[in-house]
C-alpha cells in the first residue's frame, strides 16, 4: 500500500514538473510570436500574414462577387491550385459514380465561376492593370502567356488607383 501511494507522489512530482514545463514552453513560445508581430507592425516592410491555402480559398468564395480592391499572388495562385484540384476530384466522382454529364463537375464549375472571375479582376488590379486585361483569353497563345506574366508579377508599391497594397494590410 505505501509503495503506491509513493509510486502515486512521484508519478504526481513528475505530472507537476511537466505541466511546469508545457507552461514555461508555452510562455516562451507565446512571447516569440508576439516579438514577431510587433516587429512586423513595426517595420515598414510587408507584413507577412501567415494563412494556410485553404485560407485563401475560403477568402476567395468569401469576396464572391467583389471585382473592385486587389489579390496577392498567393491568394490568386492558391486558389487556383485548389479548385483545379476540386475539379479533377469532381471528374473523378462522376466518372467513378457514373453521373451523366459530369453533373458535380458542371455544378463546382458554375459555383466557382464567379469568384474565379472576381479574383483575376483583382489579381490583375494588384499588378496596376484594368480587369479587361482578362480579354487576352481570348488571344490563343501570346494572349495567355502575357496573362500568365502579369499573374506571376509582384504586387505594384504601394497604393494604387485600385486600392492599398494588400500586404501592407496586418489581419
Amino acid at each position: 500500500m505505501e509503495d503506491s501511494n509513493i509510486n502515486q507522489e512521484n508519478i504526481d512530482q513528475i505530472t507537476n514538473q511537466n505541466t511546469e514545463q508545457n507552461t514555461d514552453k508555452l510562455q516562451e513560445i507565446s512571447q516569440i510570436y508576439q516579438d514577431k508581430q510587433t516587429t512586423n507592425i513595426a517595420g515598414t516592410d510587408a507584413v507577412a500574414v501567415d494563412k494556410s491555402p485553404i485560407d485563401y480559398y475560403i477568402e476567395a468564395f468569401q469576396k464572391y462577387g467583389q471585382f473592385s480592391g486587389r489579390a496577392t499572388r498567393n491568394e490568386y495562385w492558391w486558389f487556383y491550385l485548389i479548385t483545379s484540384a476540386v475539379s479533377i476530384l469532381a471528374s473523378i466522382l462522376d466518372t467513378i459514380l457514373n453521373i451523366p454529364f459530369g453533373l458535380i463537375s458542371v455544378i463546382y464549375l458554375f459555383v466557382s465561376l464567379i469568384p474565379s472571375l472576381a479574383i483575376q479582376v483583382r489579381r490583375l488590379h494588384d499588378v496596376d492593370k484594368s480587369g479587361w486585361y482578362m480579354s487576352l483569353n481570348f488571344v490563343i497563345i501570346i494572349g495567355w502567356i502575357w496573362l500568365l506574366i502579369l499573374n506571376i508579377l509582384d504586387s505594384t508599391p504601394g497604393d494604387n488607383k485600385y486600392g492599398p497594397n494588400p500586404k501592407k494590410i496586418v489581419s
